[in-house]
């Protein structure tokens, strides 16, 4: 196993196992643990027509009445609104570190997630790690970068996933932090033209 993949594969492991939390008006669905000290949470991607519905609502709206003001995704807010209060009621006093997958929309959410609670846990912004798996666009140009110092980008090579909404639109990644997997790789060649964008395609980061 590559040995630089291999913390990778066990958070993937972690990200695609049962998803035990729903909120069932907005179809989402995420999970959680804790190890010790540490908080893991994790975002289911797109599984449902809803999911899919919410995707494409990706129209900016305004997030937050505070300062600086930006937008994000209608769609993807929606649904981590949905889910915020019993998300952030998993941060106790003994939890000193917050770990946080997604794949997909599981990614938007994981981001999402990622900016609250650096937000509003200022003992945890450097203990705050996050990785996104084939994750589209979520923030505007004007989201301030340097809360996502801690978020890595996990993508394949041509993903049009990772491209969507387009820059035009308004809409950035936040972070300068990427693992590109290079065409070629052990990857399913089928997967960068294939037009389903879903988690049993994501092979890479399973076990041998």
């Amino acid at each position: 196993m590559n040995q630089l993949h291999k913390p990778l594969r066990e958070l993937w492991a972690f990200g695609t196992k049962t998803f035990k939390e729903v909120d069932k008006e907005t179809d989402t669905q995420w999970g959680w643990e804790i190890q010790e000290d540490t908080l893991y949470l994790k975002f289911q991607g797109s599984v449902s027509r809803l999911d899919w519905r919410q995707n494409l609502d990706f129209l900016a709206t305004p997030y937050k009445d505070m300062k600086p003001k930006f937008k994000v995704h209608r769609g993807f807010l929606g649904k981590w609104k949905a889910i915020q209060e019993n998300v952030q009621s998993k941060i106790t006093k003994e939890i000193n570190k917050v770990i946080i997958v997604g794949f997909s929309q599981g990614g938007a959410l994981a981001l999402l997630a990622h900016e609250d609670i650096w937000f509003n846990h200022e003992q945890l912004r450097d203990s705050l790690e996050t990785y996104a798996f084939g994750t589209p666009r979520v923030f505007s140009w004007l989201a301030p970068r340097d809360r996502f110092e801690n978020v890595t980008y996990i993508q394949y090579k041509g993903d049009m996933v990772c491209g969507v909404p387009p820059w035009f639109f308004g809409y950035k990644h936040m972070s300068k932090n990427w693992i590109t997997i290079p065409e070629g790789d052990k990857w399913p060649q089928w997967f960068r033209i294939h037009p389903i964008h879903h988690m049993e395609y994501f092979e890479y980061f399973k076990e041998d």
